[in-house]
């Protein structure tokens, strides 16, 4: 099952005008790991996506996607 998490990570982060290479120092991430992301070419577990969420200051929710 395809994560569909990267669109919505995207749009808050450039919305809070967060550099991808700050958020990526800010998670413990490569600025690669994000742009992959970001891409959806990337697998990202429910923990690194809550550290996401936290980073942001939204609840998880607001970057889970229903890959449906």
């Amino acid at each position: 099952m395809k994560q569909q998490n990267g669109a919505a990570i995207r749009a808050i982060r450039t919305a809070k005008k967060i550099g991808v290479r700050e958020f990526a120092r800010n998670t413990g991430c490569s600025h690669g790991f994000i742009c992959n992301v970001e891409a959806e070419r990337a697998y990202v577990s429910v923990k690194k996506l809550q550290d996401f969420a936290d980073e942001l200051n939204v609840p998880l929710a607001a970057i889970m996607r229903d890959p449906s």
